[in-house]
C-alpha cells in the first residue's frame, strides 16, 4: 500500500513539472547540456529578469512581438532551486526526497521551461513547458515524466488576493489509474516558493499528498542578459 500512494504521488508530483513544479539531477549541471556562455554578463543578484524587459534580436530580423503581460507573473520562478518533497500517506506515514529543478525562459519569454528531478525511493526525472492562453484566458502547463500514459496538460488561474497559482489536474497514469485534483504554487519571496498537491478522494474530498519546499540555489538566480532590441530603420 505504501508503494502504490507513493508512486500516485510522485505522479501528481512530475506533472506540475514547471512549477514546482521541475531541476538539474544530483550533479549541478546536467550531463552533455550547454554551459553558461564564457564572458557572458549576469544580472545583478536575485532573480533574472524577464525577457520581455530585455527582447532579444538577431542577425535575421526584429525581435518578436513581446509575451503577454500574464506571462510575467511567472518571473519569481526562474532560475536553479534545490529541496525537499515529503510524500504525505492517508495512513499518516511520510517519506521525504529531495528535489531540484530548474526553471528557464525559452519561446522570446512566452513560456518558462522546466527540467525537475526527484530522489527518493525512486528517481524521476521530468520536463514540461508553462505559459499562458489568451483564449481560455488562464495559465496552461504540459509535462511529461515516466509516471504518466502520455502528456499530462493542467489549466490553473492566479489568485491576485492569495498570491497563488492555482492548478487542475487530472491523468492517467500507466497502470491505467486515473488521478484527479489541485496544485497549489506560492512564492514566498525572491528565494523561496512552495507547492502543495492534492489528490481528489471519493468522497469528493481534496487530500494533501504533496508538500514542496523550494530554495534558489547558489547562484541559480543568474542568467545572460538577453541582446538589446534591434531599432527599426
Amino acid at each position: 500500500m505504501k508503494r502504490g500512494w507513493l508512486r500516485l504521488a510522485c505522479g501528481v508530483v512530475m506533472a506540475i513539472v514547471a512549477l514546482a513544479p521541475p531541476g538539474f539531477s544530483a550533479q549541478e549541471h546536467p550531463k552533455g547540456a550547454p554551459e553558461h556562455p564564457k564572458g557572458a554578463p549576469e544580472h545583478p543578484k536575485g532573480a533574472p529578469e524577464h525577457p520581455q524587459e530585455h527582447p532579444k534580436s538577431s542577425q535575421e530580423g526584429l525581435a518578436g512581438p513581446p509575451p503577454p503581460p500574464e506571462v510575467k507573473r511567472l518571473q519569481p520562478f526562474v532560475g536553479r532551486w534545490t529541496g525537499t518533497m515529503t510524500y504525505l500517506g492517508p495512513d499518516g506515514s511520510s517519506e521525504t526526497a529531495k528535489l531540484q529543478i530548474n526553471n528557464q525562459w525559452v519561446a522570446n519569454g512566452f513560456s518558462l521551461m522546466g527540467r525537475e528531478t526527484a530522489v527518493g525511493q525512486m528517481r524521476l526525472e521530468s520536463v514540461a513547458l508553462l505559459g499562458y492562453d489568451r483564449p481560455k484566458n488562464q495559465y496552461v502547463s504540459m509535462g511529461f515524466n515516466p509516471i504518466a500514459q502520455g502528456p499530462i496538460i493542467m489549466y490553473g488561474t492566479y489568485d491576485e488576493a492569495a498570491g497563488t497559482f492555482n492548478f487542475d489536474y487530472a491523468f492517467k497514469m500507466q497502470d491505467g489509474m486515473e488521478i484527479k485534483g489541485r496544485v497549489v504554487t506560492k512564492s514566498a519571496d525572491a528565494d523561496n516558493y512552495r507547492v502543495d498537491i492534492y489528490v481528489a478522494t471519493p468522497e469528493g474530498q481534496q487530500r494533501k499528498v504533496v508538500e514542496s519546499v523550494l530554495t534558489r540555489a547558489k547562484g541559480g538566480g543568474k542568467q545572460p542578459k538577453a541582446a538589446p532590441r534591434k531599432k527599426a530603420q
